[in-house]
């Protein structure tokens, strides 16, 4: 569980040094470095440092030129030609093969055109207004602060003074922080690999003065956003655009870590489903877990109308992936308040209203084959669209793609969210006309990126191609306005309520397919039990059997062996009495063959004594036949 109540430092946490040199314009020019006076800053954007390079920049400035093509010199503009598909087929190409970026032109060969839009049929540039109107925008809403801090206490104002006194400017911190950065990106032995296409010129002139370089080179400006805010210089870009960097919100933000909100309970429900798969927040209780707990806590302190919503979060964790806490819940505040993001998690969603209206009205106009087709399976925008309004389409695509998409809306406002909606449309068109209702909601919950898998490039570069113009948006949102005033709030309450009835819907829905599924498998499961329960009863009816038929042979066995040691007894005593015959009638034997032995030895002896006399007479007869011969 998230240390809740954790003590945060106040104050800036992009940097540590002693009181840093302030850059002067022009002064950070690629390759330079800090200035001696300032040690290197521990910036709290270095968190953000992937040592993965996106590819964002790898391609072409060519393949972006409808964002960043200057306007004939002198006069009106003449209307923009509209891309043809060709163009456009191989402008995706070009992002695709990722070629090489060729040589770096300088901001004034790109912007050559004067400073101040030049008018087209709508009045305005439509590649750089949005951008131009997002530093307007910012302007009046700093002016509003400045005038609501001039309507506080002496005590308020006295407070912030002394804040001020104690803090470097935010721009000298990011600065510092860019510098840092810098030098730990081009390290020793020149630019790392990962940092190669970093523009670090033109990104160290925006750093240097922000509002200056978009105003004279808006065009330049807005291609290499749409080329992707480089990984280890996006948190301190996004603060700058925004003005996020504040010591005020950051006192007031380790204030609230210390207080406990009505909300704790539900918000750590939802902290497992915000971003489950990343490595960061998937540990229960994680440092990631608990950073998320304390920003949105905080936030419900701190705006106590909005309190909680599940949206928030997403947008939340996009934030923490590129900065630390404390600057993440600052630039929260600021996408709340200066683009009235705040509007689309008021209990009416008046905000989130606006946005399905203006995105089923362009629909209409753009598309209308799909716009009919949703219709005919009655399948509402708030069905599919609401999930990306309110997370920044975190909820369901890649990281890859939601940074990228986070780059444009700091530039240029969060009605740039509507063209990658209808961008997104656009491409999958022709998928979308083909399905039933429910492929068709799932297709457009979780399909709708795989045509952009590969290629986040692609995704932006179809989303500049989409021509919706600020007018146009107005003319809605004033459509919108009089259609809210005309039904009166009751009309607005229902509308609320039926939205959040056409939710439940969906979730009662998602849940019933969910217990569908889960029912079969306990049927399965239950199955499987059974089955595993006839082979335990027939294992055991079998052992019982075994167990009887051991035992039968085990007593045949004793019996066996009880005969065995009876009839080897037997054997035995009369293999006794047989040995014991023959050793008797051997000892005879042995007796008689002595008594022979001896008759044989006596024999032998009268033989011997015979053949001496036969010798002795015949030795006589020859002497007698001598005489007598």
């Amino acid at each position: 569980m998230p240390q809740r109540g954790k003590s945060v430092t106040a104050g800036f946490s992009t940097v540590t040094p002693s009181r840093p040199t302030i850059l002067g314009k022009g002064q950070m020019q690629a390759g330079q470095g800090s200035p001696s006076s300032t040690r290197r800053p521990s910036s709290g954007s270095l968190n953000s440092i992937h040592r993965s390079r996106s590819k964002s920049e790898n391609f072409s400035s060519a393949t972006l030129g409808m964002a960043g093509s200057p306007q004939p010199p002198g006069g009106s503009a003449s209307p923009r030609r509209q891309p043809s598909n060709v163009e456009q087929e191989g402008a995706a190409a070009a992002l695709a093969s990722q070629a090489p970026r060729a040589r770096r032109p300088s901001l004034q060969s790109v912007d050559s055109a004067s400073s101040t839009p030049n008018p087209s049929v709508d009045g305005h540039d439509e590649d750089t207004y949005f951008v131009l109107h997002r530093l307007t925008e910012e302007k009046e809403a700093t002016a509003e602060a400045a005038a609501e801090l001039a309507g506080q206490p002496p005590s308020v104002k006295e407070a912030k003074d002394e804040t001020k006194k104690t803090w470097f400017s935010p721009s000298s911190y990011l600065q510092a922080s860019f510098q840092a950065v810098k030098e730990s990106m081009m390290g020793e032995g020149g630019q790392k690999e990962d940092e190669a296409e970093t523009d670090w010129e033109f990104w160290g002139k925006v750093m240097n003065d922000y509002e200056t370089i978009v105003r004279k080179h808006p065009r330049t400006f807005t291609r290499k956003i749409h080329l992707g805010i480089p990984d280890s210089l996006r948190g301190m870009v996004w603060q700058l655009i925004c003005k996020g960097k504040d010591p005020d919100l950051e006192n007031q933000y380790a204030t609230l870590l210390q207080r406990t909100s009505i909300h704790e309970k539900v918000i750590q429900r939802d902290l497992a489903r915000t971003f489950p798969k990343h490595e960061r927040f998937q540990e229960p209780g994680g440092p990631g877990q608990e950073s998320l707990f304390n920003i949105i806590k905080s936030y419900s302190l701190y705006d106590t109308e909005i309190g909680y919503c599940q949206g928030i979060a997403f947008v939340v964790g996009a934030l923490l992936l590129n900065m630390p806490d404390e600057e993440a819940f600052c630039v929260l505040v600021r996408l709340m308040r200066n683009y009235n993001l705040r509007d689309l998690y008021t209990p009416q969603m008046i905000g989130l209203q606006l946005r399905l209206y203006q995105f089923d009205e362009l629909l209409m106009e753009q598309f209308p084959l799909v716009a009919k087709h949703l219709d005919s399976q009655e399948v509402k925008s708030n069905m599919y669209a609401s999930q990306w309004f309110m997370t920044m389409f975190a909820y369901r695509f890649p990281l890859s793609a939601v940074f990228r998409i986070m780059d444009v809306i700091f530039a240029e406002g969060v009605d740039s969210m509507l063209r990658f909606a209808l961008a997104l449309i656009k491409r999958n068109a022709d998928a979308i006309v083909l399905l039933e209702f429910e492929q068709l909601l799932e297709f457009l919950k979780n399909g709708l990126f795989e045509v952009y898998a590969e290629n986040v490039n692609a995704l932006i570069l179809d989303a500049a191609a989409v021509k919706v113009t600020k007018s146009r948006l107005d003319k809605l949102a004033a459509d919108h306005a009089e259609i809210v005033k005309l039904a009166g709030p009751e009309h607005m309450e229902l509308e609320a309520l039926r939205a959040e009835a056409r939710r439940m819907n969906e979730t009662i829905r998602r849940m019933e397919l969910e217990y569908e599924i889960l029912n079969r498998e306990h049927v399965t499961l239950a199955n499987s039990y059974l089955e595993q329960t006839v082979r335990a009863d027939n294992s055991t009816a079998l052992a019982g059997q075994l167990r009887a038929r051991v035992t039968e042979l085990e007593a045949c066995e004793a019996s066996f062996e009880e005969a065995a040691y009876a009839k080897a007894a037997d054997d035995v005593s009369r293999l006794a009495n047989k040995n014991l015959e023959l050793t008797t009638r051997c000892a005879e034997l042995a007796e008689e063959n002595d008594a022979l032995r001896e008759d044989v030895r006596s024999t032998k002896e009268r033989c011997a004594a015979v053949e001496n006399d036969r010798a002795e007479l015949e030795r006589k007869w020859e002497g007698l036949k001598k005489v007598l011969g």
